[in-house]
């Protein structure tokens, strides 16, 4: 059988990132998953408001708050990356 050439650059190790990922992966949801599941039937039951919709209210505001999170973090980037050129280029000094 011949392997096929690994996607990733030899420089990274990612087989090694990602065996030291899966097992605070499996720590975290398992901690997070009763947890969220008692919470919710928490809130149903002293709300009123049935589970589903509890749940379709916390995806789209998780979703906005991802966007938002994603833009704020990519502008940091750019101005960093343009502070970082202006640097090199000797327009700017620290």
């Amino acid at each position: 059988m011949v392997l096929a050439p690994s996607p990733w650059p030899s420089w990274l190790p990612v087989p090694a990132l990602l065996a030291w990922l899966e097992p605070l992966w499996a720590r975290a949801s398992g901690l997070a998953g009763p947890w969220a599941r008692e919470a919710l039937r928490w809130a149903e039951r002293h709300s009123g408001v049935p589970t589903i919709v509890l749940v379709a209210v916390l995806l789209v505001v998780g979703y906005r708050v991802f966007k938002r999170t994603l833009r704020f973090a990519l502008e940091v980037c750019v101005v960093v990356a343009v502070l970082g050129l202006l640097v090199h280029l000797g327009v700017v000094r620290f």
